[in-house]
């Protein structure tokens, strides 16, 4: 399936998917503004499109996708904004890197899940 994903990254962002990240961005940024969230985990989150608008609002954002080359995308988008800490993996791992008591989780199905201990 990563070979699937690896092929369509460099055209992923087609106007109706942006589109869509949109809307599913714009529901979730209410939950941002709120709260003082650690960490920013985008599980299969692709090129970014819902996350890394998102990155503003968190200490550290986590982009996780099986696609290298959606990965390189989202680094690409990436390289001209001034977050304070931005780690992508190009394989999704079992275990969360922070150490942070809240984590929030978000999936490609837009459901968000709040952590309140670590993986």
């Amino acid at each position: 399936m990563s070979e699937i994903f690896n092929a369509m990254a460099a055209k992923y962002d087609t106007p109706e998917r942006i589109a869509l990240a949109q809307l599913v961005t714009q529901t979730l940024e209410p939950y941002f503004k709120d709260n003082q969230h650690q960490t920013l985990i985008d599980i299969g989150g692709g090129t970014g499109l819902v996350s890394l608008p998102l990155a503003a609002y968190v200490q550290h954002l986590a982009i996780w996708d099986t696609a290298p080359g959606m990965i390189e995308v989202s680094e690409k988008k990436s390289t001209n904004c001034s977050w304070p800490m931005l780690l992508q993996l190009s394989t999704i791992c079992c275990k969360n890197p922070y150490k942070q008591k809240q984590t929030l989780c978000c999936y490609p199905s837009s459901c968000c899940i709040f952590l309140t201990q670590p993986l």
